[in-house]
């Protein structure tokens, strides 16, 4: 997609317009390693061994928020939040199945699928008062989550 943009731009602008592009692109990949670097990773076997949640947890409190980040990136999307609401807060964010360093053993991708591995995590991990926090993809997942499972 990101390809596609560049393209369509370069029909638009100079050379000298997409090389910038490029270049503010390739640093938010730099970006990203680095914050990959500063969060430490735990890892969670959950619903009957079948899934491997990769999380990142900072802080602490009586509330729990917990994030879920969209298609094609994983929790360390979420790094400034974390860091910003860990002063007040008890704060994760997940990778969920097949994203980032996450792992499962089935053959149903469905947002139903997802949900159950959140209230999985949530339930093993023994959360309470817990707010889900998401964009993208993540909305229709917390919405299911919600309606269906009714995690703490």
């Amino acid at each position: 997609m990101c390809l596609l943009s560049l393209l369509q731009i370069q029909t638009k602008m100079n050379k000298k317009a997409i090389l910038l592009i490029v270049i503010a692109s390739l640093s938010g990949s730099v970006s990203k390693a680095q914050t990959q670097e500063r969060m430490t990773a735990k890892q969670i076997t959950i619903r009957e061994k079948k899934v491997e949640i990769n999380y990142f947890q900072q802080g602490q409190g009586g509330t729990t928020l917990l994030f879920l980040h969209g298609w094609c990136i994983d929790g360390t999307y979420w790094k400034n939040q974390v860091d910003y609401f860990s002063k007040t807060y008890n704060v994760y964010a997940i990778d969920l199945s097949g994203f980032g360093k996450s792992k499962a053993e089935r053959t149903n991708w469905t947002v139903e699928e997802y949900a159950n591995d959140v209230t999985a995590f949530i339930d093993t991990m023994n959360l309470k008062n817990v707010v889900i926090i998401g964009h993208s993809m993540a909305g229709e997942i917390m919405l299911q989550t919600a309606l269906t499972n009714n995690p703490k």
